[in-house]
C-alpha cells in the first residue's frame, strides 16, 4: 500500500442529519482501526450540519452540494475524493458498535470479496433485515402482498432475508446483496464498476451494485462480525409518500436494466395490482381506525400503482 494512503475511506451522505452526526462520527473514531478518512457529502442541508462539522471535526473532508443529489449521486461524488484501499458507504443515521477490524481482515485476506455487509440493528435493538435475495420479477411482485406473513421464510415471497434467519449469526456467508446503509468494497473494484448507477435516486442501488459485483466474478458476503445501529426512518411511523414513489421509480429502472421486455410488461401489470391492494387495505384501515398514517399510505400506494401503469417516472 502506498505510504500515507489510508486503509479505509468512509463516505457519508448527509441531508439535514445533524441530529445523528455527532454519535456517528464519534463511533468511527472509536471503532475504525488503522488510518482512515471520512468524506461527508452534504446534500444542501439547512440544519447547521456543515457548520457543526467544520467547528468540531475540521479533519473531515467536506463536499457541499447546492442541491439534494440523492443517495446514489452523493456517494459517487464522495467516492471520487476517496484515496483508501477500501471504501465504506455509511448512512449518516448509524453508529458503529464494534471494531471494523474483522471486516477489513475479511477483505484483506480474501481478494474474491467484492462487497461486504454486516449486522444492522434498529435503535431499539431489533435486528434489521440487511441482506436479501436476487430481485426476480415474481419476487418483486409477491414481496408486496401478505403472503410473506403467511410464509415468513419462503424466499419466493421475500426480497430480504427474514430477521429470524440463522444467516444473521454467520461470521461469513455469501448472499445476493447487502444493505447500502453499511457496505464495504475495494475502492479499485468500485472504480472499475463505475460506482453506483446514477439512474437510481434512492433505493435498490445497493441491490444493483451487488449484482454488478457478482457479475464481475466477485463474492457478495455478509458477516456478523461487524455490528452497526441504523436508526432507519428516525423513529417515524412509516417512510412517507416520496420514499414509496422513489422505490417505484427504482423498480422500473432495475427492470429496464435487467429484465426482458415481457418481464417489464408483467411487472407493470401485476405490481400495480399489489400496490392497489395495499392502498385499499390502508384506506379501509384509515376509515375504521381514523389513522392518519394509513390514509397517507393509501394515497402513496395509489400513486405508485398509477405511476407503474402510466409508465411515468421522476422524482416525487
Amino acid at each position: 500500500m502506498e505510504q500515507n494512503r489510508p486503509v479505509l475511506s468512509i463516505v457519508i451522505v448527509n441531508y439535514n442529519g445533524l441530529h445523528f452526526l455527532p454519535n456517528c462520527i464519534a463511533s468511527l473514531q472509536d471503532h475504525v482501526p488503522g488510518t482512515f478518512e471520512v468524506i461527508v457529502v452534504d446534500n444542501a442541508s439547512q440544519d447547521g450540519s456543515l457548520e457543526w462539522l467544520k467547528d468540531n471535526h475540521p479533519w473531515v473532508k467536506l463536499i457541499r452540494s447546492s442541491q439534494n443529489l440523492g443517495f446514489t449521486r452523493g456517494n459517487n461524488l464522495g467516492a471520487r475524493a476517496a484515496s483508501g484501499e477500501y471504501l465504506l458507504l455509511l448512512n449518516n443515521d448509524t453508529e458503529i458498535q464494534a471494531s471494523l477490524g474483522p471486516l477489513l481482515d475479511l477483505l484483506r485476506f480474501n481478494s474474491s470479496i467484492g462487497a461486504l455487509g454486516c449486522t444492522l440493528a434498529y435503535g431499539d435493538g431489533r435486528l434489521q433485515e440487511s441482506i436479501g435475495y436476487a430481485h426476480t420479477l415474481w419476487r418483486m411482485i409477491f414481496s408486496w402482498v401478505p403472503l410473506k406473513r403467511i410464509f415468513p421464510h419462503n424466499a419466493a415471497f421475500r426480497r430480504t432475508v427474514a430477521a429470524t434467519s440463522s444467516l444473521y449469526e454467520k461470521p461469513f456467508v455469501p448472499v445476493d446483496w447487502v444493505s447500502g446503509a453499511c457496505l464495504l468494497t475495494p475502492l479499485a473494484l468500485w472504480r472499475q464498476l463505475g460506482g453506483l448507477d446514477e439512474r437510481y435516486f434512492m433505493y435498490v442501488e445497493d441491490v444493483d451494485y451487488c449484482r454488478m459485483v457478482a457479475e464481475a466474478g466477485y463474492t457478495v458476503a455478509y458477516s456478523a462480525c461487524g455490528k452497526v445501529t441504523h436508526f432507519e426512518m428516525a423513529g417515524r411511523a412509516w417512510v412517507g409518500r416520496r420514499a414509496v414513489l422513489n422505490s417505484t421509480d427504482s423498480y422500473l429502472t432495475f427492470a429496464r436494466k435487467y429484465f426482458s421486455w415481457w418481464e417489464c410488461v408483467l411487472l407493470r401489470t401485476f405490481l400495480p395490482i399489489a400496490f392497489a391492494g395495499r392502498a385499499a387495505t390502508c384506506l379501509l384501515s384509515s376509515l375504521l381506525m381514523r389513522d392518519k398514517n394509513s390514509h397517507e399510505k393509501a394515497k402513496a400506494f395509489g400513486s405508485a400503482a398509477w405511476r407503474l401503469l402510466s409508465g411515468s417516472s421522476g422524482r416525487a
